[in-house]
């Protein structure tokens, strides 16, 4: 157990700017009609137009994942002439939420961006730039919170007129780091991205935080 008298802890933070490698597109496909039935073989003719478009541009269908697919049913309501609501069945919705990833290229985005644009299955999207190793930015991420940790507790001990010592306990909560770079895109800009890409994306960026126990002396 740690004696709460002679030790101190501090919170370090790591931060990182990283150009971004990797490209992430969302896609997401709606179908909706009265029966079951039919709204199943619309979501299924959209995903069938999206591989086709996409296949052209080199992706295959394994290359297409899929985050989400569900079915609701779908209604309306209204009041009648009591002044109560009704609601009227207007039938189902199929969403399909798919994603492709490839190596930063703007001159394949602007391909994959007309092949999706062009698409028969009218797919929403947005973009979104990331790191394709993120074990290797995590992992650099804590190496520099732990030794933001250590300046901070120099500099407070040194001010306190004590000595660090030992480190007694780390404590680190493992959630997840985000690093992605959302940006989303309207059909216009998609136009205009894919007739002239002469942009660079922002770099990504990405912290996580330490918290480092160390006894006094």
């Amino acid at each position: 157990m740690i004696s709460n008298s002679r030790v101190i802890t501090v919170r370090g933070s790591g931060n990182v700017l990283i150009p971004p490698d990797w490209i992430i597109i969302d896609l997401d496909l709606v179908a909706a009609e009265y029966k079951y039935d039919d709204t199943l073989n619309a979501a299924s003719k959209q995903l069938s137009q999206l591989r086709e478009s996409l296949y052209f541009v080199d992706f295959e269908k394994e290359d297409i994942k899929t985050k989400r697919f569900n079915v609701n049913t779908v209604y309306s309501s209204y009041k009648d002439k009591n002044d109560n609501y009704r609601r009227v069945f207007e039938g189902y919705k199929a969403s399909h939420d798919l994603f492709i990833a490839f190596d930063l290229d703007t001159a394949r985005l602007g391909e994959i961006l007309n092949a999706i644009t062009e698409s028969e299955a009218n797919p929403e999207f947005s973009i979104d730039y990331t790191i394709k190793d993120k074990a290797a930015v995590k992992n650099q991420l804590l190496k520099n919170a732990v030794e933001d940790a250590r300046i901070k507790a120099e500099i407070l001990v040194e001010a306190a007129g004590v000595q660090l010592g030992k480190v007694l306990r780390v404590d680190y909560d493992w959630s997840e780091v985000r690093f992605r770079h959302d940006y989303n895109v309207s059909y216009e800009d998609s136009m205009m991205l894919s007739e002239s890409l002469d942009f660079t994306p922002d770099e990504v960026k990405a912290y996580d935080n330490v918290t480092v126990v160390w006894s006094l002396e």
